[in-house]
């Protein structure tokens, strides 16, 4: 396969079919606002939204920028896989069990640090 921009382009979307990044960059991105209510939260989700296409444009871009089409096609295959697809449901549970045990090793480093 050829790796010109429009084959990264086409390799990308066929990426993002199978990737929910958008949501996960959005849920993402209220989340890091602190101090949002709830209504906030959603509120500005549905804004988010509602300019998907704009965001889904920049991040089609910035990944066929980055990425080659190999390894767009390669991970798109993966990703469309059942292997893929169970990696992708128990990542956000992987990912919260990382947390809780990464929380008393960052508290006792910080501890330690300001106590110097």
């Amino acid at each position: 396969m050829s790796d010109t921009h429009e084959d990264r382009v086409r390799a990308a979307r066929s990426y993002l079919a199978t990737v929910p990044l958008m949501e996960q960059l959005m849920a993402q991105t209220v989340n890091n606002i602190a101090g949002l209510t709830a209504d906030q939260r959603t509120r500005v989700t549905a804004a988010l939204r509602a300019r998907s296409e704009a965001l889904e444009g920049a991040m089609l871009e910035a990944i066929a920028e980055i990425m080659t089409a190999p390894e767009l096609e390669a991970m798109a295959r993966f990703f469309a896989s059942r292997e893929g697809q169970s990696y992708l449901k128990k990542l956000p549970l992987v990912m919260a069990d990382v947390q809780n045990r990464f929380g008393p090793v960052l508290r006792a480093a910080i501890d330690e640090e300001l106590k110097r």
